[in-house]
C-alpha cells in the first residue's frame, strides 16, 4: 500500500516536534518569513514550553518576547501584554543584562498600544538605566528599543499635531484651506478646541526625541561602533523618528493659525527623512514596519499637497495591512486617511465616517486603546 504524500503547503502538528527545539525554532522563522504570521504562533509556543521545562531562561525570554511582537502585529493586544510579562520574568532568571533591558521594552512596547502609557514609560525609564550600566558609553536606548521609547515619548505631541491639523487652518500649496468642520465636506458637530497644551513643551518633547535619534548617528561614527551589528532596519527606524519628530514640530509650530505658519510646512530635510525611511525599510525586508513609515510620509506629503502621493502611500499601507492582517495598523490606515482627506469631494474610499466607525470597531475589538484619544478628536470634528 503507497504512503500518502503529506501536502507541504499545510504545516505539521507539533506533537512529532517537541523534542526538536530546532526544528520548531526553524519552522516559526520560516513561517513568519512568508507571512503566514499566525500559524508561525504553534511552533513558537511548543519552542516556549520546551524551554521553560528546560530551565534554559535566555531561551525562553526571546521566544516570549517574539510572541508579544507577532501579537501585535496580530492584534492581539490583551496576549502580547501578557507574553510581554513572561518574557521579563524569564530575561530576569536569566541574569543576561540584554535580555533584562530588551524585554522591559517589549512589554512597555505592548502596553503603550493597550493605553497604558505611565505603566509602559516606568518600563522603559527601567531598561534605560540598564542599558546605561551595560554599555555606558552607550546610555540611551538604540535600536528597535530605541525606536520603540521614542514611539511612547511622540504619541503625545502626535495626537496635540493632528487636533491641530483638524481645527486650525491647514497650509497647501501655499494656500490656507478652512478647518474641516468648516469645509462642505466635513461634520456636523462643533468643533473641537484646539487645546494642544503647552506648545513650548510639545515642542520640546519633539526636539528631545529628534536629538536622541541624531545621538544614534552620532555614534555610527564613532571606531568602536560594529557596523555588522548594525541592521539596515535599525537605521530605517532610526531615519523614521527623525522625520516623524521633524513633522510634528513643523505642524505644531505652524501656530493658530495659517498667517503664522512656518513656510514650508514640512521642511525639505523631513521629507528627506521620510523617503529614506521608506526607501529603507523596504531594502530591510520589513514589511511589518513599513506601513508606519508609508503612513508618517503621507502626513508629510499631504502638508506640502501631494494629495496624490499621499494617496498612494495610504493605498500601499493598507494593502499590506489587510493582506497581514495587521488590525493596528488598519485602523491607524482608517484614522488617518478619514483625518487627512475628510474635507475632500471625492472620498478615497467610502466616506471618512465610515473610515472612523470601521476605525472604531478594530480599536475596541483588539483593544488598542492607544489611539482613543484620537479616535475622539477625529469623531468629534467628522461626526460619529
Amino acid at each position: 500500500m503507497r504512503k500518502k504524500k503529506r501536502d507541504i503547503t499545510t504545516p505539521p502538528t507539533m506533537a512529532g516536534y517537541r523534542n526538536n527545539f530546532w526544528l520548531l525554532s526553524e519552522a516559526a522563522f520560516s513561517l513568519r518569513a512568508l507571512g503566514r504570521l499566525a500559524e508561525a504562533l504553534a511552533p513558537m509556543r511548543a519552542g516556549l514550553e520546551m524551554r521553560i521545562e528546560q530551565k534554559v531562561w535566555g531561551s525562553a525570554a526571546i521566544i516570549a518576547s517574539n510572541l508579544s511582537e507577532l501579537g501585535l502585529t496580530l492584534g492581539a493586544v490583551a496576549g502580547a501584554m501578557a507574553d510581554g510579562a513572561r518574557s521579563v520574568e524569564y530575561a530576569d532568571k536569566s541574569g543576561d543584562a540584554f535580555q533584562r533591558m530588551s524585554k522591559r521594552t517589549t512589554h512597555g512596547d505592548a502596553l503603550h498600544q493597550a493605553g497604558e502609557r505611565d505603566r509602559a514609560r516606568a518600563l522603559f525609564v527601567e531598561a534605560e538605566g540598564l542599558q546605561a550600566e551595560r554599555q555606558p558609553q552607550y546610555p540611551r536606548l538604540y535600536s528597535l528599543q530605541g525606536f520603540q521609547y521614542a514611539d511612547l515619548l511622540l504619541s503625545g505631541t502626535e495626537r496635540a499635531a493632528w487636533r491641530g491639523w483638524l481645527v486650525r487652518s491647514v497650509v497647501v500649496d501655499g494656500s490656507a484651506h478652512p478647518p474641516i468642520w468648516k469645509r462642505p465636506n466635513g461634520g456636523i458637530r462643533a468643533p473641537i478646541p484646539p487645546d494642544t497644551g503647552d506648545l513650548d513643551a510639545l515642542l520640546a518633547a519633539c526636539e528631545a526625541v529628534a536629538a536622541r535619534a541624531e545621538q544614534i548617528f552620532e555614534w555610527r561614527k564613532l571606531p568602536q561602533w560594529n557596523p555588522a551589528a548594525d541592521p539596515v532596519l535599525d537605521i530605517a527606524l532610526d531615519r523614521l523618528t527623525l522625520a516623524r519628530a521633524g513633522l510634528v514640530r513643523g505642524l505644531l509650530a505652524a501656530g493658530e493659525g495659517a498667517q503664522d505658519a512656518p513656510s514650508p510646512l514640512v521642511s525639505p530635510a523631513v521629507m528627506d527623512q521620510a523617503n529614506a525611511a521608506v526607501e529603507k525599510l523596504r531594502e530591510a525586508g520589513a514589511t511589518h514596519h513599513l506601513p508606519r513609515g508609508l503612513l508618517t510620509r503621507a502626513w508629510a506629503r499631504m502638508a506640502t499637497g501631494d494629495r496624490a502621493g499621499a494617496r498612494a502611500d495610504l493605498a500601499e499601507a493598507w494593502a499590506i495591512a489587510e493582506g497581514g492582517p495587521m488590525p493596528l495598523f488598519q485602523a491607524d490606515i482608517l484614522l488617518a486617511r478619514a483625518r487627512l482627506f475628510g474635507w475632500e469631494a471625492e472620498y478615497p474610499g467610502g466616506s471618512a465616517r465610515g473610515d472612523l466607525q470601521k476605525a472604531r470597531q478594530l480599536i475596541e475589538e483588539h483593544g488598542y486603546h492607544r489611539r482613543d484619544g484620537e479616535l475622539a478628536d477625529a469623531e468629534a470634528v467628522l461626526g460619529e
